[in-house]
C-alpha cells in the first residue's frame, strides 16, 4: 500500500463515513482545529499589542528621578515597550490618561507636561504640571495590555504548527476521498470561514470598547466618526436626506455614501449601523475567499488564503470603522468570484454580474483598479 493510499486511508477514517458523507470525529476535529488557530491568533495579536484582549490596570509604587522634568518607572519587563512600534500602554495621574503617549525623550525631559514614553524594561514620563510625581501628592497607574508569560507564549506557538499540520492533512484527505461530498464539503468550510471571521470581527469591537487608547483615537473616537469616517457618515446622512453629496467631498468616490444613505434611509443616520455592515461585509467576505482560491488553486489554497483574510489586523481593523475600505474590497473579491464561475462555464450571466462587482468596486475605492493584473492573472489560470 502507497504513502497516498494510506493517506486516504486514514483521511476516511477520521473524517468520513462509508455514505461519503462527513463523519463525526472529523467534523469535531476540524472544528477544534479552527478554534484553536483562532484563539492563538487573537493571543499572538494580543502579545503583540495590535489587538489586546485582556488589560491590567496596576499602581505604581516606586518612582525615580531622571532629568529635567523627566522620571522613571521601573516595570522589570519589556513587554508594553514601544522600541518595535506604539505602545497600548498607557499612564493615569489621579484617573485621567496623561496626553503625551510615545513622545520622544527628549520632549519629555525638556518640555515635560504629561508627555511619556513606554521604554525598554520601564516608563519614562513627566507629570501633567511638571511638579515633582514623588511629591504631589497625585496617584499614578498603569492600564496595559496583560502579560502573556513565555510558557504560555510556546505553548501557542506548538498549537498553531500542530494545528496548521492537522488542516493540511485533513484538506491533502478531502481533495483525495469523498469527491461526491464536494459540493456539500464547499457550503460547510464556507459557514465555518464565515462564523470565524464574525467571530474575530466581534472580538476586535470589543477589545477596542475596552482599550482606553484605541477607543478614544483614529477615525472613530469613543464611537463617533471623526476625520474621514465623519466625511463617510455624513455624506449618507445627506444622502439619506435628499440633501446630496457631502459639497466638501465632491472628489470621492460615491458608492459608498450611496450604500450608507440605503442603509440610513431605513435605520436612521448611525455609525454603528455602518460599523455593523462592515462587519457583516468584511465577514462575508472571507468565504469569498475560499471559494476564489479553491476554483484558481484547489481547496486547500483557498482554505488558508481565507484563514488569513479571516485574521488580517489591516482587515479586521478596517470593518470597526466607518470607511469604505471594507466594501470595496468585498465588490472587487465578488466581481473575482462571478466572473471565475462565468468563464467555468457553469452560469454565462456571472460574467455581466462580475463586470458589474468591478464597476461598483470602483465606483467606491480607486484602488481597485490596481488589483487589475492579479485579476486578469486569475481569468488566465481559469482559463488555462
Amino acid at each position: 500500500m502507497t504513502i497516498s493510499d494510506r493517506l486516504n486511508q486514514l483521511g476516511a477514517m477520521l473524517c468520513f463515513e462509508r455514505t461519503d458523507r462527513p463523519g463525526r470525529w472529523g467534523v469535531i476535529l476540524s472544528a477544534v482545529t479552527v478554534g484553536l488557530m483562532v484563539g492563538v491568533g487573537l493571543l499572538h495579536l494580543h502579545r503583540s499589542t495590535t489587538m489586546a484582549i485582556l488589560w491590567t490596570d496596576d499602581p505604581v509604587t516606586e518612582i525615580t528621578g531622571s532629568e529635567g522634568h523627566a522620571y522613571w518607572i521601573q516595570l522589570g519587563h519589556e513587554f508594553w515597550s514601544q522600541r518595535d512600534g506604539g505602545s497600548s500602554a498607557m499612564l493615569f495621574e489621579d484617573g485621567a490618561p496623561l496626553p503625551g503617549p510615545d513622545a520622544l525623550h527628549v520632549g519629555i525631559r525638556e518640555i515635560g507636561l504629561g508627555r511619556f514614553s513606554f521604554w525598554n524594561d520601564g516608563v519614562l514620563f513627566s507629570s501633567s504640571d511638571n511638579t515633582d510625581p514623588r511629591t504631589n501628592g497625585r496617584t499614578y497607574r498603569i492600564v496595559a495590555p496583560r502579560i502573556v508569560s513565555p510558557v504560555i507564549w510556546d505553548g501557542t506557538r506548538l498549537l498553531c504548527a500542530l494545528a496548521l499540520a492537522w488542516s493540511a492533512f485533513f484538506w491533502i484527505s478531502y481533495g483525495r476521498g469523498a469527491a461526491a461530498t464536494v459540493k456539500r464539503r464547499t457550503w460547510s468550510v464556507c459557514a465555518l470561514l464565515l462564523m470565524v471571521a464574525l467571530a474575530v470581527r466581534v472580538a476586535a469591537l470589543v477589545s477596542i470598547h475596552a482599550d482606553p487608547v484605541r477607543h478614544t483615537v483614529g477615525v472613530r473616537v469613543m464611537d463617533v466618526p471623526f476625520s474621514d469616517g465623519r466625511g463617510w457618515d455624513y455624506s449618507g446622512e445627506m444622502l439619506a436626506g435628499g440633501q446630496g453629496l457631502y459639497p466638501a467631498w465632491k472628489a470621492r468616490r460615491p458608492f459608498y455614501a450611496i450604500f450608507l444613505a440605503s442603509l440610513y434611509f431605513w435605520t436612521g443616520a448611525s455609525s454603528a449601523v455602518a460599523v455593523g455592515a462592515n462587519v457583516i461585509l468584511g465577514a462575508l467576505m472571507v468565504p469569498l475567499v475560499f471559494l476564489v482560491g479553491r476554483q484558481v488553486g484547489g481547496g486547500l489554497v483557498g482554505f488558508f488564503a481565507a484563514l488569513v483574510m479571516a485574521a488580517a489586523p489591516s482587515m479586521v481593523m478596517a470593518t470597526t470603522v466607518v470607511l469604505s475600505e471594507t466594501l470595496g474590497a468585498f465588490l472587487l473579491v465578488l466581481g473575482a468570484w462571478f466572473t471565475i464561475r462565468g468563464l467555468d462555464g457553469e452560469q454565462r450571466w456571472s460574467l455581466l454580474l462580475g463586470g458589474v462587482a468591478f464597476g461598483l468596486s470602483n465606483l467606491t475605492r480607486p484602488a481597485s483598479l490596481l488589483a487589475a493584473p492579479v485579476l486578469v492573472l486569475i481569468v488566465a489560470a481559469t482559463v488555462w
